[in-house]
């Protein structure tokens, strides 16, 4: 319970839900983010994973760019043939795994961060029987 405490007190956890809501503004304004559960101010982790995030994105919007305009231009120019269905339908895939699939990857990285859990149980509990 102490610990509990003092980790609510800290985070504002005991304030209503508005003000608590009001006080993440003016942090976001002050460029206040707090710290992390092990001490280390958040502020200073995005500073440091800011300069990998930004060349990932870059890097993704050139590929993204150069292959989906040139595949899309081809499949454009031959309408209706198999090539324009064949990119529809890896498009329509791509774009409606990843949110079909989340659930399933959301329990193996719990069951990784948790250690030995037994996998079934969160199945269970999330709802989803495979």
């Amino acid at each position: 319970p102490g610990t509990a405490g003092r980790t609510r007190a800290q985070f504002n956890l005991y304030q209503p839900f508005s003000l608590q809501y009001l006080l993440y503004l003016k942090g976001s304004l002050t460029r206040d983010c707090g710290t992390t559960f092990s001490g280390v101010k958040v502020i200073d982790q995005m500073r440091q994973a800011f300069p990998v995030t930004f060349q990932l994105a870059i890097m993704s919007l050139v590929f993204e760019g150069v292959f989906g305009i040139g595949i899309g231009l081809i499949a454009g120019l031959r309408k209706g043939r198999y090539f324009d269905a064949t990119v529809l339908l890896v498009s329509l895939l791509v774009i409606a795994l990843p949110t079909s699939l989340m659930p399933y990857q959301a329990i193996i990285e719990i069951a990784r961060s948790w250690g030995n859990v037994n996998l079934f149980l969160l199945r269970v509990l999330a709802g989803i029987y495979i």
